[in-house]
This record gives structure tokens, C-alpha cells and sequence, in this order.
């Protein structure tokens, strides 16, 4: 084409191209996803040398281009803030970064890796920048060796399956490693410590659970998280019989007093039997001389009390975890009754001393929501203080210290309303109390102080050790003299110290650790992996799978546990799993199914762990992905498998997944069996055509996009959303992804009065609307869509003052009754998949529609996060235009979402995050058993006199 000369015919040419969100602007651009070779450049020539000019890009091999200089208006790119249902706060729009224009007119915008393949969207942006002035290319040719598009129809995942077959090198281009609990492939010992402290354990628990007798005890050796740690064995002959008696020390986390993480509530040690004599808790002389004598210590502790999650607000200590929310607004001023208040009793095992030279230090900790000044009152004893402290940032975490001669364990806090309103969450309060070393006839924590002291303990327990537990994983055994009242001298570093009567001691539980099965497996097509409870329930799909010639591999999840997590319950340990098989299995693994629902709460601070509600058998892998929420459940993080983590840009910098992945979300047995019907039932169910009208039928259902108050929506236009797949738009040139063959019914949300002439399927009335809803999902047709706003339990909301004020409610599921026309159910709308939510019934929408026992759906892809039409358009395109691209009945569930992420990875800068909470309930290898037949319409005229 000739060079374009001026602005206006610029303009026209760059209509041609679709708007791209880049950074603060929409650009025109043209994008191409492509395969490329590692370490490949991109060319650019020009078609005029005579206007040629060279521009650099990084990373990428420019050389010459025609372009000029252009002077037209630059489109801003302005996202949309979420609205959701009844929402606790309201979410602010993302503020885009403002890089600028790009630097050169073709450049990799994104890129990632599948399998070791690289993967690049890459674009061409009329628009540039050089030399600080705005220029347009006029004509460019590129070319990019080794490179090749994007196979629109196979999954990249499975290509890179079948080329794994054979192959002697992983799969992955990450190292990978396999169990990293050398302890798990052996016989074994496992411990669950319950309590931190002293923990013993007596020869008889030991005999109870197998160990032989007279087993040589200076042969066990103890682990925690593969360092091996000291033990303290009490026995005559160093033979194991029922009155051997085991100690070591278990010490509690840095931000807690209690055991285990955010994931347990128990540690996890190990013991083995090795030919080599195992590490002893060894023996300090403490004797008393002639330093200064000293009757006080301090004591240390942490007050915490879990009852609040806020998924934006990490905390000091990182859990998201509160003990209170505080709130004050500026009109409370003058009425301090109405000001938030927090009581808090400090509980110290040794009695405060009497006024010394020490003072009793606290430390509040918490988190600010909101951009203001805040003032907090600390009353301690006779001491207190209002910290005044102003936070820009919408959530920040803060850290007051207070200090007092006192030694008061009363702790009030107040916060007082300023001129604009504050808002804060309450963390863990640390403190230390000067004590006086009277034990009453018990044992207690405490720490020396600084500098050579004799140290006055009196009213010891009768039986009683102390140990110098300064460094938890080698603690040290003092020697003590005889007697109620003893003395011991140390220092000049301060030292921890535990002394351990009869009832300090911790009784962990014990049992008998086989060694793992996991790692006899080669190879597998498909894994389902699941706690042993839910095993034999998985066993009629897995022979399902094996008739189809999948090869099936069922992981016991403790097992994984056990082996890359040391036995804690850890997501990463599920990860690192996937990495491993992945990478050594032959075949490869394609898919991977977690069986069992998981839950925000997996320590039940908020009590709602009731029976099978709200339990953990399938853990959510908890990360900042979501825009508007930060942490939510990520199961898509558990098929990325580049990078130490899911969200390492330096290994995967575009998260792509490397496996399919799905989730039968089931609390119990029975909802697993149930589960399980539905999927044989939809697979293995007789097609009879033209019969099947259900499996020809897609429903297309959206919210409102037109308000009652005469606005518009800020979220997008819904029904148009829809119609985009169903009807494409010509003046966008954006073609239909359906089949023109498919018989689609339309039900929309619009309160328009009296109506919309013309098209039927726009409903103004709210009760009409939720009842055609049901009706025309009771039918069963293959597909339903649902665009529109959400939250856990329901879509939209229509109008408050109605009983149902919903187009579709949670417990409506209870009346479809479609269980041989099931549907796979497409949720373009936010929370409804976030299974990890805590509540009565431990159910979303998402789960009630796989678990309902009747009917419902065989599948759902929803969110687990905030988005509103948030990148949905994108993935319902992927989704579509690979499925009626496939053999009728062929496409399976794994690589139609698959289509739909490497759809919107190809998109512009907006809402690459979707990928990220997005789901699948259901088994990736499900076809979706849907068809496009082309029907022939013959119309029959009346015969004259019929009736």
C-alpha cells in the first residue's frame, strides 16, 4: 500500500484495527499469538528504504520501518470500578499503569510458557514513540524465524503431551524435584504435636503401634521438616519396653503461641530408624556462683484471638487474620459511648513482679482500611497513650509499641473518631512482663536478662528439668540442684528458658508411617487426587476413564503431604506434585481432578467447621490474584507449574497453565457418589437425534445493562456480551463463535417499561424474569451462559422489594430435575465459584450446581474472584469458537477452557487476572456432548377446511 500522507487517512486506517487496552490507552493493534523458539528476535523491514528509519526495542531485533509523525487524539483506557451485591465496602476502579506508548511499532506484549514452550502475543501498534514525538508506521513487514502461530484447533497442553511420549528429557524446561521427605519413603514414626512445649512420648504408645520391643533407642532419630532434631531419651538400658520415655522440644511459630500454620493446626516430627546413633539433647552446666543474685525474668507472649478474614489485608503476620474490626465516623465526635472499644487480659503464667528496673513493653498490631488519620487509645495500667498515625494507602499494616513501669494486664483500646472516617483491624498483641521466678509448683516460660545473673527460682515442682531453649531445634538440659528453691547462674546474652514440671509436659499423637506408594507410579493420563475417604467413590469414574483408554492414576493426598510438605497440609505440596509427575511421568499427566471442598477457614476460627461443612479435604491455594480482593482461591495456580511459584514472572511471566485442571467439589462420600452419577450419566447417556433437542439448545441469560433510574450500567452491557457469541457484531467485524446451527433461547433482565418491542427474550418484569430463568434451565439445554453481576448465592439482583429478588437463587436448583439433560454452565460473572467461602451450608452457587443430585449441571466454569465483565467477553469466545470447531461430542471440558485463557492471554493489558480465579467444577476429560445439527424448517400450508 502507499505511504498514507496525513492524519485523516492515518485515522481511517487505523479504524480497521480492534482497540487494545495498553497501560493508560486503547490502541488500535493487531495481535498474534505465536509459538517461538527460545532465544528467537523479531525483524521489521521496511517496504520504503527511502523513509526508513531504525528503532531499537528490547529484546527484540529491529531494523527498518516507514513511519511519520502524528498529531491525532490518543484514546485513554478508563476500567470500570466492580459492583456486586450487597457489598460490604465499595471497590475502586484499577488505576492502569501509564507506561506510555509503546517504543516500537511491533513488540511481544506478553509471553509464557506450556510445557517448556514459549508462548508470546505478539503485537503491532500503528502508534508508537520515538524520540519523544508520537509517530504512526505507515508500512511494515515482520518476520520472526522459527516462529509460528497458534494452532486454533488442538490444545497446546495436549500437543505437548503427545510430544512428551517417548521423550528422555522433562517435559518442563523449571528443574523440578521429587519427595523432599526423605523420612516418608521409609517405615517411620509420625508425630502430631497438638500443643508447643515439652512433648513426651512413653515406650507403651510406641509398642502400641508396632515398634518392635527392645528396639535399640540410640538408633532413633528425629525430624521436623527434614532437619533432624535432638532427642532427650529417658530409659535404663536404652531398650525400647513400655516405660521408655522420648522428649524433645516443639516450639510455636514466631507470630503465634499456638501450633501448626495457616493451614494446620498441628507440627509434624518423624522418627526413624537408622544404622547410625540419632542426635541427644545434651546437658550446660548452670551452676550457681558469685554472680549478682536476681529473683525476676521476663515473661513473653502473644495475645491472638482469630475471628475475622480480610482477604486485602495480609496483617504483620501475614494470615489475613483479625481479632476485631474498629470503626468511627466523624459524626460519633462528642459521644464517647458509641466510640469501638476492645478489653484485652493478658494471661502470664508467673506472677508480675514488683516494681524493677524493667519495664513491661506491648506492642498492638494491626491493619488500616482506610486513607485517613487514625487515633487509637491504649490504656495499660496506670499507663496509656492515643497513637495518631496517618495512613495514604487504603490498607496498611501498623505496629504501636507502649512501655510501662507498671505491670498491669488489663489492656483497653478505644478509637476515636477524627474528621474523616477510620477504619482498622486489630491483630496479635505482642507483650513482655517482668515476672518474679515464683513457680507455685509448676512449670512456666521465661527469658534471662541481659548480663551475668544467679537466678533465684523458688516453689519448683518436685520433678522438674530446665532447658535452655534459646535456639528451639538444639535445646540444652541445665543441670539443677536438688530442692523447692534453686539457684542457676548464666549469661551475659539473654537466654529462653523452659522449665518443665510434670504437667508441662505435651503427650503428641503417634502413628505408624508405611512407606509411600506415590512414587511407584510411571505414568498416568489423568489424576484424581483425594483424601483416602473419598478413594473407593472415585472408583467407578476411574474405570469409566480406563474404558476410554486413559491411563488413571488415584493419589492418596496425605500421601503428598507426606512426602513433599513433611505432612503438613500444604497447596504448594499439591504443586510441586503436579511439577514432578508432569515432568517424569510417561505419559505425562493431562489432567488432574482435586476431589473434596476447601474452605477459607481450614483452623475453624470462626466455628462454622460443622460435621462435613466448610471442611479442607481439598485445599484452596490461597493468592493475591484478584484485583479488587487480593487472595482468593486459586486453583488454576495448581496447573502452573514453572517457578518456585505460580506467580513467578521470571519463570512464567504470563501464568499458563501446564495441566488441565477440575475439581469435584464434595463434602462427603455421598456427594462424591452422587457427583459421579452425573458425570457417567452425562457421558455414557444414549444420544438419540433428533430427539435430543437438548443437547442443540444453548440458553444465553444476563443481567440488566439498562437501570430502573434511566442509567447505564458501568460494568458493560451484558445481553450484547452475549449476543457477541450468538450473533457476533458486524460493524465490529467480529464474526458469531456459535454455531449458526445451535438452537439458542435468550432470557434478559431488562426493566425497560413497558418492554422491548421486537424481542421477546428481554423480560421487565423481575418476578417473570427469575420464573422463565428456571423454566428454561429445568429443560436442560447443553450450554447456559449466565452474564450479569453475582455474588456466593445468586444472579443479579432485580428488585429488593421482592421475596426472590434474583433471576436465578442458590436453592432454585432444587427445582430442576434434569438429571438425563444436563448442562454445562458458563458463570461470566464474579463469586459464584469462590468454594473456599465460609458459611452455614459450606455452599456456593457453583457447588450446588455440581453436587444437586437431580439435575443441575455436569459442569461449571465460574469465579472465584471480584471481576465484572472483567475479561469474560474473551473467555466465552475461546471457549465457543473451539468447541464448534471440534467433531460434535468431541471437545473435552480441559481444552475448552484452555481455549478460553489462551484467548484472553492473547487479548490486550485488561484483565489478565481472570485467568488466574477462574475454575472448573467438573473432570476435564468430560466431553461436552453438545451438537450443532442443521435442522431444515419445511413450512405446511393449511389445508382448506382443516381444523
Amino acid at each position: 500500500a502507499a505511504a498514507l500522507a496525513d492524519t485523516a487517512a492515518v485515522d481511517a486506517a487505523l479504524q480497521s484495527l480492534s482497540g487494545e487496552p495498553y497501560g493508560a490507552y486503547e490502541l488500535p493493534m493487531q495481535l498474534q499469538t505465536v509459538l517461538l523458539p527460545d532465544g528467537a528476535a523479531l525483524g521489521v523491514q521496511a517496504v520504503e528504504a527511502h523513509a526508513a528509519e531504525a528503532h531499537a526495542a528490547t529484546g527484540l531485533q529491529m531494523q527498518t520501518l516507514v513511519s511519520s509523525a502524528y498529531s491525532g487524539a490518543l484514546t485513554r483506557f478508563t476500567p470500570q470500578a466492580p459492583k456486586v451485591i450487597d457489598p460490604e465496602g465499595e471497590y475502586a476502579a484499577l488505576t492502569p499503569p501509564d507506561k506510555g506508548l509503546p517504543a516500537a511499532p511491533l513488540f511481544i506484549l506478553r509471553e509464557g510458557r506450556v510445557r517448556g514452550q514459549r508462548v508470546a502475543v505478539l503485537a503491532f501498534s500503528p502508534l508508537f514513540r520515538q524520540n519523544g514525538v508520537t509517530v504512526a508506521a505507515q508500512q511494515v513487514e515482520a518476520f520472526i524465524p522459527g516462529a509460528r502461530p497458534l494452532p486454533s484447533d488442538q490444545s497446546l497442553i495436549a500437543a505437548r503431551q503427545e510430544m512428551a511420549q517417548g521423550a528422555a528429557t522433562d517435559v518442563s524446561a523449571q528443574p523440578v524435584s521429587g519427595p523432599t521427605n526423605a523420612q516418608a519413603l521409609q517405615a517411620a514414626v509420625k508425630i502430631a504435636v497438638k500443643e508447643p512445649g515439652m512433648q513426651q512420648i512413653l515406650g507403651s504408645a510406641l509398642l502400641q503401634i508396632g515398634m518392635p520391643a527392645q528396639t535399640d533407642l540410640t538408633r532413633l532419630h528425629l525430624w521436623l521438616r527434614g532437619v533432624e532434631i535432638p532427642l532427650e531419651v529417658r530409659d535404663i538400658d536404652g531398650l525400647l519396653d513400655a516405660g521408655s520415655d522420648l522428649r524433645f522440644f516443639a516450639n510455636h511459630p514466631l507470630h503465634s503461641m499456638l501450633a501448626g500454620d495457616l493451614w494446620n493446626s498441628r507440627d509434624f516430627f518423624w522418627i526413624t530408624y537408622e544404622d547410625t546413633p540419632g542426635l541427644r539433647i545434651s546437658e550446660r552446666a548452670a551452676a550457681p556462683q558469685d554472680a549478682p543474685r536476681r529473683d525476676n525474668a521476663v515473661e513473653k507472649g502473644i495475645w491472638e484471638h482469630n475471628l475475622l478474614q480480610e482477604t486485602n489485608m495480609a496483617g504483620i503476620d501475614g494470615d489475613n487474620w483479625f481479632a476485631a474490626k474498629m470503626k468511627v465516623d466523624p459524626s460519633q465526635q462528642g459521644n464517647p459511648a458509641s466510640y469501638p472499644v476492645l478489653n484485652v487480659e493478658l494471661q502470664p503464667l508467673l506472677p508480675p513482679a514488683p516494681l524493677v528496673e524493667a519495664n513491661a513493653v506491648l506492642t498492638v498490631t494491626g491493619s488500616a482500611r482506610s486513607s485517613t488519620t487514625h487515633h487509637l487509645y491504649v490504656g495499660w495500667g496506670a499507663s496509656s497513650h492515643t497513637f495518631d498515625w496517618h495512613n495514604d494507602d487504603f490498607y496498611t499494616d501498623w505496629a504501636h509499641r507502649l512501655e510501662t513501669p507498671d505491670r498491669p494486664l488489663q489492656l483497653e483500646m478505644i478509637l476515636y473518631p477524627g474528621d474523616l472516617p477510620s477504619e482498622i483491624r486489630i491483630d496479635k498483641i505482642y507483650w513482655q512482663l517482668p515476672v518474679t521466678l515464683d513457680f507455685n509448683g509448676h512449670g512456666a516460660a521465661f527469658s534471662g536478662v541481659a548480663g551475668i545473673w544467679r537466678y533465684q527460682m523458688t516453689n519448683l515442682p518436685t520433678t522438674r528439668t530446665l532447658y535452655d531453649v534459646t535456639d528451639p531445634q538444639n535445646p540444652l538440659r541445665l543441670t539443677l540442684t536438688s530442692g523447692k528453691d534453686v539457684q542457676f547462674q548464666d549469661g551475659p546474652a539473654v537466654h529462653d528458658y523452659l522449665l518443665v514440671g510434670p504437667e508441662m509436659l505435651k503427650t503428641p499423637d503417634v502413628t505408624a508411617h508405611t512407606p509411600l506408594t506415590l512414587t511407584s507410579i510411571q505414568g498416568a493420563d489423568a489424576i484424581y487426587i483425594a483424601l483416602d475417604f473419598f478413594h473407593a467413590g472415585l472408583q467407578p469414574l476411574v474405570q469409566h476413564r480406563q474404558a476410554q483408554g486413559y491411563q488413571v492414576a488415584v493419589v492418596d493426598l496425605q500421601e503428598i503431604y507426606d512426602a513433599w510438605s513433611y505432612g503438613y497440609v500444604s497447596p504448594d505440596a499439591i504443586r510441586d506434585f503436579l511439577a514432578w509427575a508432569v515432568a517424569k511421568w510417561r505419559p505425562s499427566p493431562i489432567a488432574a481432578v482435586l476431589v473434596g471442598d476447601g474452605t477459607f477457614d481450614p483452623r475453624n476460627y470462626t466455628g462454622f467447621q460443622v460435621g462435613s461443612l466448610n471442611i479442607d479435604a481439598a485445599p484452596a491455594y490461597l493468592a493475591d490474584v484478584d484485583p479488587w480482593l487480593n487472595v482468593t482461591a486459586c486453583d488454576n495456580c495448581y496447573g502452573q507449574l514453572d517457578g518456585v511459584s505460580p506467580l513467578d514472572d521470571a519463570a512464567d511471566p504470563g501464568f499458563l497453565m501446564d495441566i488441565w485442571l477440575g475439581r469435584l467439589s464434595v463434602q462427603d462420600a455421598q456427594q462424591l457418589s452422587e457427583v459421579v452419577n452425573k458425570i457417567l450419566r452425562y457421558e455414557t447417556g444414549e444420544v438419540k437425534m433428533p430427539d435430543d433437542r437438548w443437547r442443540q439448545a444453548a440458553l444465553y441469560i444476563a443481567d440488566n445493562y439498562h437501570l430502573l433510574d434511566g442509567t447505564q450500567d458501568p460494568a458493560g452491557d451484558f445481553a450484547y456480551m452475549s449476543d457477541l457469541i450468538v450473533e457476533g457484531d458486524r460493524g465490529r467485524n467480529i464474526a458469531p463463535a456459535q454455531s449458526p446451527h445451535v438452537v439458542t433461547q435468550r432470557l434478559y433482565y431488562d426493566p425497560r417499561q413497558p418492554g422491548v418491542v421486537g424481542q421477546p427474550w428481554r423480560e421487565a418484569d423481575a418476578v417473570r424474569a427469575h420464573q422463565r430463568v428456571i423454566d428454561a434451565m429445568a429443560l436442560g439445554p447443553g450450554l447456559i451462559s449466565y452474564n450479569g453481576h453475582s455474588n456466593h448465592y445468586q444472579w443479579a439482583s432485580t428488585d429488593r422489594t421482592l421475596d426472590e429478588p434474583y433471576l436465578f437463587g442458590m436453592n432454585d436448583a432444587y427445582r430442576l430435575h434434569n438429571l438425563d439433560a444436563l448442562s454445562i454452565v458458563l458463570e461470566m460473572t464474579c463469586l459464584t465459584g469462590q468454594f473456599a467461602k465460609v458459611s452455614e451450608t459450606g455452599t456456593t452457587m457453583d457447588e450446588r450446581l455440581q453436587r444437586y443430585p437431580d439435575g443441575a449441571a455436569v459442569a461449571v466454569w465460574g469465579a472465584a474472584g471480584l471481576g465484572v465483565a472483567y475479561g469474560h467477553d474473551a473467555l466465552l469466545q475461546g471457549f465457543h469458537e473451539r468447541l464448534w470447531s471440534a467433531p460434535p461430542m468431541t471437545a473435552r471440558l480441559g481444552e475448552l477452557v484452555e481455549a478460553g485463557y489462551m484467548e484472553l492471554f492473547g487479548r490486550g493489558d485488561c484483565c489478565q487476572e481472570a485467568r488466574k480465579d477462574y475454575l472448573l467444577f467438573g473432570d476435564p476429560l468430560t466431553p461436552a456432548r453438545v451438537i450443532a445439527q442443521p435442522q431444515t424448517f419445511v413450512p405446511i400450508a393449511a389445508l382448506e377446511g382443516a381444523p
